[in-house]
């Protein structure tokens, strides 16, 4: 009898912290959704109401419109994927063929190459602004969405190479082999064999290298200036003025980048679980 309580007390004590914990995570997410329903007097009403007691899509509506010759959550959302479509394609491409390289070959330079790839990350972010900076200026990329593109790729691809590297450090050769007896050279038989085998590692890079260039924010302040031109971070911090915060605005804004990250991981959630795990273990 023991036994059996200790088990169903075990499973209960379990059950509270991973409901605490989800409540905890889930929290700011059910506040943003609720202060971006709110009209203005009741998010700065006191004490705060948990559920919109008016609710009202003005805070969305303003999202569409342009104010003051700032550009508009439209046109920002059309930056962003400008610059996060093509900097996702360039980043799988060089992470696949950097990846299967290092998987595959003999090189006594491999190591020292892997060290550098890591050591290139422990770089932060804004000691490359002045830098970087000062080349696009240089080549006149400066306010270019081209140049965003650019910039992501010396973050995205070292980690994305070494990912892929172990990835397919855990597809067998011997199928590769098999395929060049067959008559494959070396890249058809990665394109037949070897990426398709790959295609969970493949999918969580992809949905890594999206939400890099999706939300970078730091990078994509010290580049663009113009706001026909802001990516959907920039026009966020946008609602912050001089003297004034659109609290409403922010909120709703968030509510609207947060919608494509939703969707991409509701339709590849399972590809990004696998990628995560399989790439682990070698065959």
């Amino acid at each position: 009898m023991n036994n059996i309580f200790k088990k169903y007390a075990r499973k209960i004590i379990i059950y509270l912290f991973v409901f605490l914990f989800s409540a905890i995570a889930i929290a700011p997410l059910l506040w943003i959704i609720s202060c971006s329903l709110k009209p203005p007097e009741e998010i700065y009403a006191y004490p705060p109401s948990l559920l919109p007691k008016n609710p009202t899509l003005d805070n969305f509506e303003r999202l569409t419109k342009i104010k003051g010759g700032a550009g508009n959550m439209l046109i920002a959302t059309l930056n962003s994927l400008v610059v996060a479509i093509p900097a996702l394609i360039i980043c799988l491409i060089n992470s696949a063929l950097g990846g299967y390289y290092l998987s595959r070959s003999k090189s006594r330079f491999k190591g020292w190459l892997l060290f550098f790839i890591f050591f290139v990350q422990l770089v932060p972010s804004i000691v490359l602004t002045i830098p970087l900076y000062i080349w696009f200026l240089g080549i006149g990329l400066i306010d270019n969405l081209i140049a965003l593109i650019i910039i992501y790729q010396s973050i995205l691809v070292p980690l994305s190479t070494a990912f892929m590297k172990d990835y397919f450090d855990s597809i067998p050769r011997e199928l590769e082999e098999s395929a060049m007896v067959d008559g494959c050279s070396r890249l058809w038989s990665l394109v037949k064999v070897t990426l398709p085998l790959a295609a969970p590692g493949i999918v969580s890079i992809a949905i890594f290298a999206f939400l890099h260039a999706w939300e970078e924010y730091l990078l994509a302040l010290i580049i663009i200036f113009s706001p026909s031109k802001r990516t959907v971070p920039l026009q966020l911090g946008g609602f912050i003025e001089e003297y004034t915060i659109d609290w409403g605005g922010i909120m709703a804004a968030a509510v609207w980048a947060l919608i494509p990250i939703i969707v991409v991981f509701l339709f590849l959630q399972k590809y990004f679980i696998a990628g995560l795990t399989a790439g682990a273990v070698k065959a």
